[in-house]
């Protein structure tokens, strides 16, 4: 009797080990449901209160002035870049103003009142892709730490250089069908930029963000930060061209607060 039950706690004990040994103990799903990705400068401070944000800012940026013609980009000593452009010209998105005077191409982000709250790192990455000897966008934002994606669609060699004051630079060569992964460690914004080496023309702007308050206006010049707390915040527009405006704003619990920022024509 003695026997037969030391042996069955040996096998009870083996199954336990087992059971043991085949768990993953750093399972992603299970890490990422527990504590989502932050930034390491936010470590330590406490999560943004989702369910503390009634409050939202929004509005527009307008060019005012008359609407400017894109200047036409010059294309040259590359017979892919050539042959497309000769069929579609690129223009620069250097200042690009809608038929109603709205303005694209705006950076806008909240610069003071979200730094007190970790924020969690978006999952999905950010894809910017060189297309038809040009960037796709022109103008994007990125939380640090976030993935940033770079693919090329064209049948040629382009050079992703990242320059920047704050964070390392890098430099890479793509042709079709490439796609390469970088992430930023350090905000950064009006500083930040890739461009080619390759084609002169070439360059795109990036806005490294430590939270995720941010857009970046298009059609209508419309932007939208998202859902805050009630609260005193700065926010800021940034314009590659016609500069930097900022705003304060107080919000109270449910407001939705709508700002214009006006960029005068230089």
């Amino acid at each position: 009797m003695t026997h037969k039950g030391t042996v069955c706690g040996i096998v009870v004990l083996a199954v336990v080990l087992g059971s043991v040994a085949c768990r993953e103990p750093d399972d992603p799903a299970e890490s990422s449901e527990a504590a989502p990705t932050v930034a390491a400068g936010d470590k330590g401070k406490p999560v943004f209160p989702k369910a503390q944000a009634t409050a939202s800012i929004s509005g527009q940026a307008f060019y005012d002035g008359e609407i400017p013609t894109p200047k036409a980009l010059r294309i040259q000593g590359d017979k892919f870049c050539e042959h497309h452009a000769a069929d579609n010209p690129p223009k620069s998105e250097a200042l690009l103003v809608n038929s109603d005077n709205t303005l694209r191409n705006v950076l806008v982000h909240v610069t003071k009142g979200v730094d007190q709250w970790q924020h969690a790192v978006p999952g999905e990455p950010v894809v910017v892709t060189q297309k038809n000897c040009t960037y796709v966008p022109h103008v994007f934002g990125i939380q640090v730490g976030q993935t940033l994606q770079v693919t090329s669609a064209d049948d040629t060699t382009h050079n992703v250089h990242f320059i920047g004051t704050k964070n390392r630079e890098f430099n890479l060569t793509q042709r079709q069908g490439q796609m390469d992964e970088k992430r930023f460690t350090r905000r950064e914004v009006g500083t930040a930029f890739l461009k080619c080496d390759v084609h002169s023309w070439m360059k795109a702007h990036v806005g490294i963000l430590t939270h995720p308050f941010y857009a970046v206006t298009g059609d209508g010049g419309n932007f939208d930060l998202g859902g805050l707390p009630p609260g005193e915040y700065e926010v800021e527009a940034w314009h590659e061209t016609l500069g930097v405006q900022t705003r304060q704003v107080t919000l109270q619990d449910g407001e939705a607060a709508k700002l214009e920022f006006r960029f005068a024509a230089k």
